[in-house]
């Protein structure tokens, strides 16, 4: 399989929010959502404005 790197980095994002989660490390995820937001793919900025909104609902 050939390597591309928009996949490395959707499943790297993933991968972070799923161990941000299974760690209990909610007070990070804020900080983890403003770097996600300057990401130059907007499916990854959109999926991290929704944990946002998730986020602010919780909070």
């Amino acid at each position: 399989m050939e390597y591309n790197p928009i996949i490395k980095k959707v499943r790297d994002t993933v991968l972070n929010f799923r161990r941000l989660m299974k760690e209990k490390e909610g007070d990070k995820l804020a900080a983890w959502c403003n770097e996600l937001i300057n990401d130059e793919n907007e499916n990854i900025k959109g999926f991290a404005r929704s944990i946002r909104r998730d986020f602010q609902a919780v909070y």
